[in-house]
């Protein structure tokens, strides 16, 4: 199921710990964009299922991805997320 208003960050794989690059948010079907330079990044995701699916219920997930050089873009990211227990 896709959800929206996830909130992303972009965080660098080389400096574990350091800040995020980049942040926002998914929209319509889940679907967002991050501006990044080449590299490789773990973009993490939180957010929650709409009311009428339930109680609150808090989703996280992380996936990470290279950005080659002279990528245009990457379409097909997919963040599964999980509940935050």
């Amino acid at each position: 199921m896709a959800v929206e208003d996830v909130r992303l960050a972009a965080l660098p794989v080389a400096t574990p710990g350091g800040a995020a690059i980049a942040h926002g948010k998914s929209g319509y079907h889940g679907s967002f964009v991050l501006r990044l330079l080449p590299g490789h990044y773990r973009i993490e995701g939180r957010g929650g299922l709409p009311q009428r699916c339930g109680p609150d219920r808090v989703l996280t997930g992380h996936v990470v991805i290279e950005v080659p050089d002279g990528a245009a873009r990457i379409d097909r990211v997919i963040l599964k997320l999980r509940e935050d227990r």
